[in-house]
């Protein structure tokens, strides 16, 4: 089953960190990421007050940043959650959590 809204977004965004460190692989993922972003933005299941281009900043960002994936991956799981809107805040089950490679 695969996931929809902010499931998938967040998936995906999830993926960049684990291989997408160039402007060239940006580039390459813009187009597949994009749609998603704002598939769940419709469903207000993310902010919308985050671009897309904002939301790939942040997770290029964390992708660059030294260290393992356990080290990295509760500085994703905080940025994700960032993405969410207040009323998802308040669900648990919405919380981004796990490895980097999936919930």
């Amino acid at each position: 089953m695969r996931p929809s809204g902010a499931g998938a977004a967040r998936s995906w965004l999830r993926l960049l960190v684990l291989g997408a460190r160039s402007s060239r692989d940006r580039e390459r993922l813009s187009a597949t990421g994009e749609p998603l972003l704002r598939a769940a933005q419709q469903r207000h299941q993310l902010r919308l007050d985050v671009t897309f281009e904002q939301a790939l900043d942040l997770v290029m960002a964390i992708a660059k940043i030294p260290g393992s994936e356990q080290y990295r991956s509760p500085l994703l799981d905080a940025g994700l959650r960032g993405l969410l809107p207040a009323a998802a805040l308040e669900d648990p089950h919405d919380a981004p959590r796990g490895r980097l490679g999936g919930d």
